[in-house]
């Protein structure tokens, strides 16, 4: 497999003007990365990847990020697993997946109750022939305000926001439960802030 070991710091990175991603005109990128894992793809790899220090600014308007921290073990004779860990998200997956046949695999799960899912037999076929995906996740968006400001979601959240459920293309099913304690509503004018509590999502 192949092997990983490489640290970069960004000093300054204008994504805009290399047409890397122009949604921020601008604004420039700084951050130092440390990569060292084995593998060839997210499925396989094993190792971990750390950003730090991640500033995201154009002099007037910035982001923040003191750490970001993804690890995973990827290896065939082990049960997979994904760990993410950061300023405003912590996630974690287990069991077995591939990232690569993710999306049809829930398209031929959900096919079973919306035929406007159905896959093609060529797709049935390398969904066969490839690793099956059954694992659990769970995920938790941690009350940011200011990265709900910097990308201007319509909403943010007073407390954590729980995400987790479980994908299983053996049993053919998909579960997820959303649970967000209290939901703000943003608003320029600050006294017609709407809040909502107690929201819970639950499907299977």
């Amino acid at each position: 497999l192949p092997v990983v070991n490489v640290g970069v710091e960004i000093v300054t990175l204008n994504l805009d003007s290399l047409n890397l991603w122009n949604k921020y005109p601008g604004y420039t990128l700084s951050a130092k990365i440390d990569a060292n894992f084995t593998g060839g793809a997210l499925d396989d790899a094993d190792g971990v990847v750390s950003v730090e220090d991640v500033v995201f600014t154009n002099n007037e308007k910035n982001f923040n990020i003191n750490s970001i921290l993804v690890s995973s073990n990827g290896r065939k004779d082990q049960m997979q697993s994904l760990t993410l860990s950061s300023d405003f998200i912590d996630g974690h997956i287990e069991g077995a997946y591939s990232f690569a046949t993710l999306v049809p695999a829930a398209k031929q799960i959900l096919s079973t109750a919306f035929p406007v899912f159905s896959l093609e037999e060529e797709q049935i076929t390398r969904l066969e022939n490839s690793r099956i995906n059954d694992f659990s996740y769970n995920f938790i968006l941690k009350s940011n305000s200011n990265f709900s400001e910097f990308v201007n979601l319509p909403i943010s959240f007073g407390q954590d926001v729980v995400l987790s459920g479980a994908f299983s293309q053996p049993n053919q099913n998909i579960s997820l439960e959303l649970r967000a304690d209290e939901i703000i509503q943003n608003n320029k004018d600050k006294s017609k802030i709407k809040k909502i509590t107690g929201s819970l999502i639950s499907t299977s």
